[in-house]
């Protein structure tokens, strides 16, 4: 062996010892189960299930004034049963803060983590959990990565945000290090250098590249840009934090030549659902039990999606609203596993309102990025800031006149005449402090702006 290898193999020694010593054992348990379960019948797996939803209410009943006086309030016996837990007030984000505040004391226990919501549909929420706990909420992740051929122990590129401030941000270099991935900060500046994110990730060579739909597909425009293909053996992409529109799939599979897969969650939740190589979107029900909200409204597809975390006992989320609108199925899927069908149909809060009520965004949304020339895709923004009105947000249009005018002709075909839609030049579009690049704004109209009217 020679002298350089001898260092290279301590150093992957020292890198897998610290592997294990944050997550190893833990993760390694949480994973074999998930392994094993996904083969379960649907009824079983059903079984499990509520076997754990009855521990958890149990166990927020008897440690949590919050609970109990939720449960109480809503009469729900020491028994529960499943019209019972249909009665169980939703939870919401303000009930979380209101919460926060009598169990901030345990976060500065020892060996408690904290995770924090992306804040895309508002301000933040943090939720307490232990390592074991944690372990739990990532191993549906590992998961999915396995139905790709990929391994958390592989070579990782992660295009998220900075993963916190102060001592937080030291614990993910530190995980990340020991996970041996490459994290690339998604921040405001993020798209004025996207060379930098290649030459690093050419020079890494990851096996998987998971990272927010809206970062990944600028990478993509800068690969275009240089008139030259990627070179890298990426086994996966992995898209999360944002919607998946087509139009970024199909970018970013010709682009690097590998599959894309969606993966659903959130920092209050952890892992929720992961897609499968034939393309279903599947339930981590290990973790997690879905419900579908229904409205007598009827606006899109499905209802309001309620999630319980089955795992959190320091924090328990009981019925809580994701935020997002959709349907979840028993599965059909050809892969075999039973584990529920989940279809996201938009934000709950995506919403468009003219004189004739409430509509998802997110179709017509689909619609008009699709149906943009390629150098428009990724290049528009929409503002909801009135009703019946909206306006394009369009970065940096080679031609101004023209990009605009085409913006502004589609879309008023798209959203119909009931619409007044303006098209605007912009320099740059603002991302969120976790990195999130929206690309559908609920705001008040700026009457500064330069417009294009169709």
């Amino acid at each position: 062996m020679t002298g350089t290898a001898l260092p290279a193999l301590g150093y992957r020694r020292l890198r897998r010892a610290a592997w294990h010593r944050l997550l190893g054992r833990e993760l390694a348990a949480a994973a074999s189960v998930h392994w094993v379960t996904q083969w379960y019948p649907g009824e079983a797996l059903a079984a499990m299930q509520w076997e754990q939803l009855c521990a958890l209410v149990a166990h927020a009943r008897a440690t949590s004034e919050f609970y109990r006086l939720r449960l109480e309030g809503a009469a729900i016996d020491p028994v529960l049963t499943p019209a019972g837990f249909r009665r169980i007030p939703p939870l919401r984000r303000q009930d979380i803060e209101a919460y926060w505040a009598g169990k901030s004391g345990a976060a500065g226990s020892s060996g408690i983590l904290q995770r924090r919501s992306g804040g895309s549909s508002g301000e933040e929420v943090r939720i307490p959990l232990d390592r074991a706990t944690y372990c739990w909420y990532i191993a549906g992740n590992l998961r999915g990565l396995r139905w790709w051929g990929a391994d958390f122990t592989d070579r990782g590129a992660i295009l998220l945000g900075s993963g916190g401030t102060g001592l937080g941000r030291l614990a993910v270099q530190v995980k990340d290090w020991a996970m041996n991935w490459l994290r690339i900060v998604v921040g405001d500046g993020f798209g004025e250098a996207p060379d930098v994110a290649l030459d690093r990730m050419a020079a890494f060579r990851p096996t998987f590249l998971y990272g927010y739909p809206s970062a990944v597909h600028r990478l993509v425009r800068a690969v275009r840009a240089r008139e030259a293909s990627w070179r890298g053996q990426l086994k996966v992409i992995v898209l999360t934090g944002e919607p998946v529109y087509a139009f970024q799939r199909r970018a970013i599979e010709e682009t690097f030549s590998c599959p894309v897969a969606e993966e659903y969650g959130n920092g209050e939740m952890g892992n929720i659902a992961f897609q499968c190589p034939l393309g279903t979107l599947h339930a981590t029900v290990e973790n997690v039990l879905l419900e579908v909200q229904m409205q007598p409204a009827g606006n899109g597809d499905g209802g309001a999606i309620l999630a319980t975390q089955l795992r959190n006992r320091l924090f328990p989320l009981i019925r809580y609203h994701t935020g997002d609108w959709g349907t979840v199925t028993a599965s059909t899927c050809g892969c075999g596993r039973a584990l529920p069908e989940l279809r996201i149909a938009g934000r709950a809060q995506e919403q468009l309102v003219n004189g004739r009520g409430l509509v998802l965004a997110r179709p017509r949304l689909e619609s008009l990025f699709s149906g943009l020339p390629a150098h428009l895709q990724g290049a528009v923004q929409l503002v909801h800031h009135r009703p019946g009105a909206i306006t394009c947000r369009v970065r940096r249009p080679r031609d101004a006149s023209r990009d605009l005018g085409c913006v502004a002709s589609l879309a008023a075909e798209i959203f119909g005449p009931d619409w007044k839609v303006d098209a605007v030049e912009v320099a740059r579009f603002s991302r969120l402090p976790s990195g999130k690049l929206p690309y559908f704004v609920l705001s008040q109209a700026d009457d500064d702006s330069p417009v294009y009217h169709e």
